[in-house]
């Protein structure tokens, strides 16, 4: 169900690398992450609950804290996926509160998604978003493909579009998986295109806006769970923001069940 797996992604950040094979149905994942830069540093942590209610259709479930300079707060997700017609669909929702210094704010996270068969191992992808968080807020358009048609080999590329009430800003990025079986690796970054982000990422902006970025990750089974870590560099001025990411997969299927096959 690599379709259908690779549109359940967490909800920290928008650049979060994935694989494909590991965001899959029935299972729980358990996230931390480590964020450190000259003028602030953080962290943040998620669990996600992925289950398959038939071989079409899934719902997540799960909730998550993040504390980031003197931001904090707290939610909760819920969402679903849907396969008609070899079109899927998914949305999730996150929505919670925090606390600035004395000041409370409310959070929120809207996704929808539609992921489409083109051709010869090709499928394309257009997602929106709605952000907000301590008073910044923004709306995200994606448009991307999804290469998966060399055995272990998957190819990504995407355009995103922010808007929000202090700019617009154009992103593009690209990812390239291998997959051999109990390993993975993947590597990629993300690019400034039109115009120009702020030097310095404030500290909204690691959860309403897409960032410019470099990063690296790899995956690899214990039994039947999966280690799965990634490393993020955002540049700035000064310095750099580095971004630690490590999720624990949990699979919830009985070891009798047999394995579940990709129904493209």
């Amino acid at each position: 169900m690599k379709t259908l797996a690779a549109l359940t992604v967490g909800l920290i950040a928008f650049h979060r690398p994935a694989f494909a094979q590991d965001r899959e149905p029935n299972a729980l994942y358990l996230t931390g992450e480590a964020d450190s830069s000259p003028t602030f540093s953080g962290g943040a942590a998620e669990a996600d609950w992925v289950h398959a209610v038939s071989s079409r259709s899934g719902i997540t479930l799960g909730g998550g804290s993040t504390a980031v300079a003197d931001l904090h707060w707290h939610y909760g997700l819920a969402g679903g996926y849907l396969r008609r017609h070899r079109v899927v669909y998914a949305g999730r929702i996150g929505l919670g509160g925090g606390r600035a210094h004395e000041d409370g704010f409310s959070y929120a996270r809207y996704v929808g998604t539609v992921a489409v068969p083109i051709a010869g191992g090709v499928h394309g992808e257009a997602e929106a978003q709605y952000v907000r968080v301590a008073g910044s807020a923004a709306m995200v358009f994606k448009v991307g493909s999804v290469y998966s048609g060399i055995r272990g080999v998957s190819l990504r590329a995407a355009y995103y579009s922010t808007s929000s009430a202090m700019s617009r800003a154009h992103l593009v990025s690209g990812q390239g998986e291998w997959n051999g079986g109990r390993f993975s690796v993947l590597g990629g970054g993300a690019k400034a295109a039109g115009s120009v982000r702020p030097v310095v990422v404030a500290p909204t902006d690691l959860t309403t806006h897409p960032s410019a970025e470099l990063f690296g990750g790899a995956s690899v089974a214990v039994g039947r769970s999966r280690l799965i870590g990634s490393v993020q560099m955002v540049p700035q001025t000064p310095g750099r923001l580095i971004r630690v990411v490590t999720t624990l997969k949990l699979s919830l299927e009985s070891s009798a069940e047999p394995p579940r096959q990709d129904a493209r």
